[in-house]
């Protein structure tokens, strides 16, 4: 019985590590649609920097106003964030 346990703590604790890694942690920032080239759609974003992404579902009209909300990774360089929602309408 003491070594199920084991195995089924062990496996809850590396489930919540992968959640941990996967989640990362999220932030957002306000943002506008700098400049739209076909599926292309530049933002930039409140500090002033730019972010392209690909989007051939959906239209963005330029100087439209968002919000960008990032996967950080649990670091503080902007170069590994990745958009994972663009919040539009508010």
């Amino acid at each position: 019985m003491k070594k199920f346990l084991k195995y089924i703590f062990c496996i809850i604790v590396l489930s919540l590590l992968f959640l941990i890694l996967i989640l990362g942690n999220r932030r957002t920032i306000n943002a506008e649609v700098f400049e739209v080239n076909n599926n292309e759609i530049t933002f930039k974003d409140e500090t002033e920097n730019f972010w392209t992404i690909t989007d051939t579902e959906n239209v963005y009209l330029k100087n439209e106003k968002v919000k960008l909300i990032f996967n950080d990774k649990g670091t503080d360089f902007l170069e590994d964030d990745k958009i994972i929602k663009i919040k539009r309408g508010e």
